[in-house]
């Protein structure tokens, strides 16, 4: 008796599962009015587009690029505050979550590393508002001169 095994692949195929929006911390600081020397402070405010129930999870990730041309590499503790409201479709704010944290900026010469700011695991607004501030960056800042820096927001479905 022949007892041959059948294997069936299915492969699966469509759109991302996965969607990114970057923004950059200058344009975030001009449309609130404020210096771009304020851009190793803060405050940005980001918002999220209109997230349906088929998205469950959202991060924030920060990119840093700087004037620095030497072969350095730089390790930096820096601190932040991220203030996150959750609301309905209009924004109408239904509850806020305050999160202070520490993190390390890895650079060499004129780019850092990507460091990873929030994670929220469920998501059970339909709209977010981030309030970031960034703390202890100011001699790095100095030293380094922080040209750019881009926020990724990160949604998967």
């Amino acid at each position: 008796i022949n007892r041959g095994k059948i294997f069936v692949n299915h492969c699966i195929s469509g759109p991302p599962i996965t969607l990114t929006v970057s923004t950059s911390g200058s344009d975030l600081l001009r449309k609130q009015n404020i210096s771009q020397d304020a851009i190793n402070t803060g405050p940005f405010i980001l918002h999220s587009p209109l997230v349906s129930s088929y998205a469950q999870q959202m991060w924030l990730i920060m990119t840093m690029q700087t004037d620095n041309s030497d072969d350095e590499s730089y390790d930096k503790i820096f601190h932040y505050k991220a203030s996150l409201s959750g609301g309905d479709q209009d924004m109408d704010i239904m509850a806020t979550f305050h999160h202070n944290r520490s993190r390390h900026l890895l650079c060499t010469r004129d780019s850092c590393q990507q460091v990873m700011l929030l994670h929220l695991a469920y998501l059970q607004y339909s709209r977010y508002s981030l309030t970031l501030h960034l703390y202890n960056l100011e001699s790095f800042h100095q030293r380094y001169h922080i040209s750019q820096i881009t926020f990724h927001v990160s949604y998967t479905f």
